[in-house]
């Protein structure tokens, strides 16, 4: 096999290195018939083969005979040698490429989901070679380039593709967190540089992407050289004559920024931008980048890192103006959207951050750029870049300081209530109810001051609005998932005294709703208006829930109901500490009324258990099926969850669960897939409302049948420890203790539960 892939080096070359040759042919069984696909094959199963034991102990055996010069070993420059080769970029990739810098961009960044030759060698490099040999193959590699640049003239494809090779190893050090050691250090970076003033622009791209990586793994002695890099790649993002290397420049300024002093990085800020800046106003984003998503990203990454570097001076540049540009024209992109979205928030708390003065200034900048693409969003019908539009109104009021500048819900506050009085997609309609929110949670008397043009009080706007997500058959529970949110914000800031009557509408509209409600982000929004009141006063929303009638039924019971069998799946620090206070405080009532409401119990479990997963078609013939128990019983198992959940998390942090997520990935994929699994169509998928499906899906990575699921963003389901509310669990449990009636309903819980609790509570 490896003289085979060593002796099609020429006719490979000649085929699509120097010649135009179409590959990834196939015959007419539909089977691969060119050569490039035999040669893919065949580094494949070089690949794999060099991680075998017997191999690699020959393989050790010949390396080790050479001591200190064990990379000058023959297999291994037999093997870059023919690496090279193969690494070369095709003559019909090199037109395109030329012609797109994004498809450039693409591969050179391992984004592309094209399986070539040239990233089949790469893969080889990094895999079989670099979690084995470590750095030698970069050492190798130098060392190659050293002895065939002064013994032959090479072809600038093979000095490219070995820069491409290296550029990879490198990445791969970066992704390890290692540092290169100084010599080699020192050795790639003498001979990297060189290339940087090569005529063909190929070569000119591939050392300014190896040299960005370089510095992240170079170590501190290097930063002088590094200063003169990054110097130079800002140069040649702005002045080069070919767009594939100003793109690689422009992608590769953030490792530097990452890499260098902020005493290096931060004077080349206002350069940075204004690089940025030409490149978009010599391009036509919507025309010649239409398409070029990638180019557009390292845009957008590199603007958001240079204005990190120092936020307060960013209103008085152009920085905000060009993020805009990049903003309004990469809003239709769901990962620009993101990019977009997430960098506004960092750069929003970055600002505020440094003072309110400083905050005001970004709002002023701001918001004109922002209330106008809402009107230019509405004339031109572009729905994604309303959704942009809302989302980063919500993260200038959510990151910003307290209270919002004067002003502020003047010039925002008009456009959201057109946007929640008649949209109805999710994408919207939530961030810009949560955009509501926190400017009356920010801004609190800015906003009860403000009245719409038909002079109507902002108390009235804002009922109209929640009243709305609440009831319109047009907004779906995904839309309106925040609308508790408000409502919630609406109640605490008002108060019964400035609400009146309009506070006990606002309830029953919200209990009526939560009757209904089936998603758990929906349920939890709209339960979390009933934490929040009952924290403050748990009898008056006991009194009020007992007269409340719902399509016949009590409003207790229905609240209930909801709240607690939902509880259990109620996500967020802050959220589960509201809503454990408040169960606490309904449960020490020990009222009559919550004693006669049955809910939901355990889980029965079924006997006889196929050890399958449950899917819809089965979940409609066999459905789950639970024990009833009273709603003060329902209240202390979920106590003992929660304080369970709190002080004995499976892991001490998030790094450690990270780490336990990882090890079960790395052992899954080794193990064989020996389970008979359902070949499930729409009609037979897995039922995830199911909780005995959910049980056993978290049980899957050892989580057993109480775990929570999704808990503050936890990698494996599970949340992680929490000292505060456990710490009150245990006291209240402690208080509960001595107290009457407590020992008879400690006699119901499970055996598991007693036993947990014992622990916990000793």
């Amino acid at each position: 096999m490896w003289e085979e892939l060593s002796r099609l080096t020429g006719p490979y070359t000649d085929l699509f290195v120097e010649g135009t040759a179409e590959g990834k042919l196939v015959d007419s069984d539909n089977l691969p018939c060119s050569l490039d696909a035999l040669v893919l094959e065949e580094i494949d199963f070089l690949q794999v083969t060099i991680k075998a034991p017997p191999v690699r102990s020959e393989l050790s055996t010949q390396m080790k005979q050479l001591g200190d010069a064990q990379h000058t070993v023959q297999w291994l420059q037999e093997l870059i040698r023919v690496l090279v080769q193969y690494s070369k970029i095709p003559k019909e990739e090199e037109g395109l490429w030329e012609y797109d810098s994004n498809l450039y961009l693409c591969e050179a960044t391992s984004l592309t989901a094209a399986y070539t030759p040239r990233a089949a060698c790469a893969e080889l490099v990094v895999r079989s070679l670099g979690e084995w040999l470590k750095q030698m193959p970069i050492i190798a590699m130098l060392h190659f380039n050293q002895q065939t640049s002064s013994t032959q003239s090479t072809s600038w494809k093979e000095r490219e593709a070995l820069l491409f090779l290296l550029n990879q190893s490198v990445k791969d050090v970066d992704d390890v967190s290692a540092k290169l050691s100084q010599p080699t250090a020192s050795a790639l970076l003498e001979q990297v540089s060189t290339a940087l003033q090569d005529t063909q622009l190929f070569m000119r791209a591939a050392a300014q992407l190896t040299l960005g990586c370089f510095f992240k793994v170079a170590g501190e002695g290097y930063y002088e050289a590094g200063a003169a890099s990054f110097a130079n790649a800002i140069s040649a993002a702005g002045s080069d004559p070919a767009d594939v290397v100003k793109v690689a420049c422009i992608s590769i300024l953030p490792d530097y920024l990452e890499a260098l002093p902020s005493s290096v990085t931060q004077p080349m800020q206002g350069a940075i931008v204004n690089v940025i800046n030409e490149f978009i106003s010599s391009h036509d984003l919507r025309d010649e980048l239409e398409d070029a998503d990638d180019i557009k990203a390292a845009l957008i990454q590199t603007l958001r890192d240079a204005i990190m570097l120092n936020t307060t001076t960013i209103t008085e540049s152009n920085a905000i103006d060009i993020f805009f540009t990049l903003a309004s024209d990469g809003a239709p992109n769901f990962q620009l959207f993101s990019l977009l979205t997430e960098a506004f928030e960092g750069i929003v708390s970055s600002v505020a951050s440094h003072g309110s003065d400083h905050y005001v200034r970004l709002c002023a900048k701001t918001i004109p750029a922002l209330t106008g693409a809402f009107d230019i969003a509405n004339m031109t019908q572009e729905s994604a870049l309303t959704n942009l539009a809302a989302e980063l109104v919500s993260a200038l009021a959510e990151f910003g300081s307290e209270p919002l500048p004067d002003g502020f819900i003047n010039a925002v506050m008009p456009k959201l209530q057109r946007v929640l009085m008649e949209a109805t997609e999710a994408e919207l309609v939530r961030p810009a109810t949560l955009a509501v929110e926190h400017m009356l949670s920010k801004g609190t008397q800015q906003y009860l001051a403000w009245t719409d043009p038909q002079k109507r009080s902002s108390m009235e706007v804002t009922l109209t609005i929640i009243n709305r997500l609440l009831n319109s058959p047009d907004v779906d529970e995904n839309a309106g998932s925040e609308v508790g949110t408000l409502a919630s914000s609406l109640v605490s800031k008002c108060g019964a005294d400035k609400l009146g009557p309009y506070l006990m509408d606002l309830l029953r509209a919200v209990a009526i709703r939560l009757a209904t409600a089936d998603r758990i982000q929906f349920i939890q929004s709209l339960s979390m208006v009933f934490v929040g009141l009952t924290i403050a006063a748990p009898k008056e929303v006991v009194d009020f829930l007992s007269e409340l009638n719902i399509n016949g039924s009590p409003g207790l019971s229905v609240v209930l109901t909801k709240w607690l069998e939902n509880s259990v799946h109620f996500a967020g620090f802050d959220e589960v500490r509201q809503n454990v206070v408040a169960l606490s405080k309904l449960f020490a009532l020990q009222d009559s009324r919550i004693k006669g409401v049955t809910v939901k119990g355990d889980l029965i479990i079924d006997a006889n258990p196929s050890g399958r997963i449950k899917t819809r078609s089965q979940a409609k013939l066999n459905p789950d099926r639970w024990t009833s128990v009273s709603a003060d019983l329902k209240i202390l198992k979920l106590m003992v969850d929660e304080l369970s959940s709190a002080a004995t998390s499976q892991f001490p942090n998030l790094a450690a669960a990270q780490a336990a997520a990882d090890a079960l990935d790395e052992a899954d994929s080794d193990a064989e897939d020996a389970d008979d699994w359902e070949d499930v169509g729409t009609a037979g998928a897995i039922d995830l409302a199911s909780e005995s499906v959910r049980n056993d899906l978290m049980g899957l990575v050892g989580e057993g049948p109480l775990a929570h699921l999704e808990r503050a963003g936890s990698p494996t389901g599970s949340r992680v420890r929490d000292e505060e509310t456990a710490e009150y669990l245990l006291q209240w449990f402690k208080n509960e203790a001595g107290k009457e009636g407590f020992p008879a309903l400690f006699e119901q819980l499970t055996e598991e539960e007693k036993g947990r609790l014992r622990e916990l509570v000793a």
